[in-house]
Order: C-alpha cells, then sequence, then structure tokens
C-alpha cells in the first residue's frame, strides 16, 4: 500500500488512511457548563507560571457571542484566518474553539509572516478567499513595518472583517 516501515504500537497507533476510513459518527459528550474545557498556563505579572482554568459553558458561551456580534460570521460562508500564537488565549480561542463553534472553515499557518518574503498574510488571505482576518498586535506591527506596498499586490477583496486584538 505504499505505507513506509514504522514503529506503531498495536491499540495505540493508527495509520492515518485507517484511521479515517468508514463512518465516524462520533455523538457530543454532554457536560455541565462548569465542566473544565482547557487550563492555558500564563506567568502574568509575576513571572511564576499558573494555570488558568477555563470552563465549558461561560467560555464557549462567550466566545460565540464574540464571533456573532464582532465578526457577525456566517458558517459555510466565511473562511477565518487567525494569525495568533495558541500559547495564548486569543490563539487558542480563534483558531481552535471558534472554527468548532461556529462550523467556520478555517486556516491553520504555522510559521513566520515574513520568510521568505513578507507577503506571507496577503499570500495567504488571497489564495483561500479569507474573509475574516483575526491579528494579534505582534503580527499587526510586523505588517505595518513592511508598509503597504506589500498588502497591494494580492486581491484582498474578499475581506470582510479585520480584528486585532491584545495590548
Amino acid at each position: 500500500s505504499g505505507r513506509r516501515a514504522a514503529d506503531l504500537l498495536p491499540g495505540r497507533d493508527l495509520w492515518w488512511d485507517d484511521a479515517v476510513a468508514g463512518d465516524h459518527d462520533v455523538p457530543c459528550e454532554p457536560v455541565d457548563a462548569e465542566h473544565p474545557l482547557f487550563v492555558l498556563y500564563t506567568a502574568g505579572a509575576t513571572g511564576k507560571p499558573k494555570g488558568v482554568l477555563h470552563t465549558t459553558g461561560g467560555y464557549c458561551a462567550g466566545l460565540l457571542a464574540t464571533m456573532q456580534a464582532v465578526f457577525a460570521a456566517e458558517p459555510g460562508g466565511d473562511v477565518l484566518f487567525t494569525y495568533a500564537d495558541p500559547g495564548w488565549i486569543t490563539g487558542q480561542s480563534y483558531t481552535n474553539y471558534a472554527p468548532l463553534l461556529t462550523g467556520l472553515a478555517t486556516v491553520l499557518y504555522e510559521g513566520v509572516p515574513d520568510h521568505p518574503k513578507p507577503d506571507r498574510f496577503w499570500r495567504i488571505i488571497a489564495r483561500h478567499r479569507v474573509s475574516l482576518f483575526k491579528i494579534g498586535a505582534p503580527g499587526l506591527r510586523l505588517a505595518m513595518r513592511y508598509g503597504a506596498d506589500w498588502p497591494r499586490r494580492f486581491d484582498l477583496s474578499s475581506l470582510r472583517v479585520v480584528c486585532s486584538c491584545a495590548e
């Protein structure tokens, strides 16, 4: 089947094509609103790591409300691209949970926005017809540093909402 040899542990490891073959209807697991969803660690002002527990109900309700009120997200129509580190709450929220909660298509990107050229944001937006672009302050400052000539080289007419956050 063209598979390479690998040390797979039976009962734990699967080939991707075997894992996605067939029907995988997985029902939702009902949980209470205060059920832990995830813990995100932060050093905060003290410089000492501490975990911040986010609960399912409040976090998901707040994020869904933001997607509706700020982005006016349209499942089946919008494409979300978030340039924010998933180690930060904004990256965790808009890269992972917002697309799952809203049913939006999302662009996942790993890397720096200025390699090999400072056109990575704009190339991704044009190629994937991104309509919702969420960018953290560090990414926005970097884009501003390179100036308006880079984005002008691309068709960015798909963009409907551009949002920055943090700091």
